[in-house]
């Protein structure tokens, strides 16, 4: 394994990236990102989880502006406000939910599988460690559950029927350089002896 610094580095230096450079992310390099995955801790080693690559840029322009509609309906308006706080009324030129990667992945499982929020997360989290080890920048989705909860939005991504999106993720090359981590306070630990 890698010494304990070295990872701890690699964690602490990861920033999420909402600029990025037009620069195409070659599969190879995606596909060693996802890879990765099959070796990650899964409820049952049932190895649930697959993923969706959405590399066209049209598509995940048409994606974005799918995404911000159906988010005009939330039903919650806690859901709503935080929406319009951080994304804006999505009528602007600037992609606030894909944020202009050239990439972008969803984490997606079997509808009837009981551990793939679990699973799903974990196999994102491994993906992105490797990403960065890549270069490549990356940033989570929140957006991503609006394909949960909208099968329509799920179809225009290209998700396989029956499966539930849970979690995804951009991937790009960073059109910034950070120079620090973010300082962070400690994790607050009960430790019960």
């Amino acid at each position: 394994f890698a010494p304990v610094d070295v990872i701890s580095n690699h964690i602490m230096g990861k920033r999420s990236v909402r600029r990025y450079k037009d620069t195409p992310v070659p599969r190879d390099i995606i596909q060693s990102c996802l890879d990765i995955t099959a070796y990650c801790p899964n409820g049952y080693n049932a190895r649930a989880v697959g993923f969706t690559v959405i590399t066209d840029r049209s598509l995940i322009a048409r994606l974005g502006n799918a995404v911000h509609e159906a988010m005009k309906g939330a039903p919650l308006p806690l859901v709503m406000q935080h929406w319009q706080q951080r994304h804006g009324a999505g009528e602007g030129e600037e992609d606030t939910v894909f944020w202009g990667a050239p990439c972008v992945v969803f984490s997606h499982y079997p509808a009837t599988w009981r551990k793939g929020v679990e699973d799903s997360t974990i196999a994102l989290a491994a993906a992105e460690m490797v990403a960065v080890s890549h270069g490549l920048g990356t940033l989570w989705l929140g957006a991503a559950r609006a394909l949960g909860t909208h099968p329509s939005l799920a179809s225009l991504a290209g998700v396989p029927e029956g499966r539930k999106v849970v979690g995804g993720m951009t991937f790009g090359y960073p059109a910034v350089r950070f120079v620090r981590e973010v300082p962070r306070e400690p994790v607050p630990v009960n430790w019960v002896e």
